[in-house]
């Protein structure tokens, strides 16, 4: 097995003890001002997940009103997150607007019935203009 290291934005760390971002800036020539989140294999603690969060909370806080944070590609992939980090990341998701366009979630052993009725919850809340493209 690889492992596959976080992607950062830049190569200065944010904080002290945050380590690297976890928000990728996506560019197709121009800045198109999506994110990407590439955790694939590397969500494994509760830390991880909230330094996750908080910095998609930072990242909301700074939109002027009306705008949206738009998450391009949200992948979390073979990673061993307990339920309770999978509803900390649907609730951080919910409550700043932000836009998951596509939800990479397979092969994740914890991704249970239980996560499964929170995916739901979140889907049957979420707001038509912030409705994922794909799951």
């Amino acid at each position: 097995k690889r492992y596959i290291r976080p992607l950062t934005m830049s190569s200065k760390k944010t904080t002290k003890d945050d380590g690297f971002d976890l928000l990728q800036a996506c560019f197709r020539g121009k800045s198109c001002g999506k994110f990407s989140v590439r955790q694939q294999r590397c969500l494994r603690t509760a830390g991880e997940v909230e330094r996750l969060c908080d910095q998609l909370r930072t990242k909301a806080d700074r939109l002027k009103w009306g705008e949206k944070l738009i998450i391009e590609d949200f992948d979390v992939s073979e990673t061993r997150m307990p339920a309770a980090s999978w509803k900390a990341i649907l609730s951080t998701i919910s409550s700043n607007r932000i836009q998951v366009e596509m939800l990479r979630a397979f092969r994740c052993p914890t991704l249970d019935d239980e996560v499964a009725v929170a995916i739901a919850d979140w889907l049957s809340k979420v707001p038509q203009d912030l409705c994922p493209f794909e799951l």
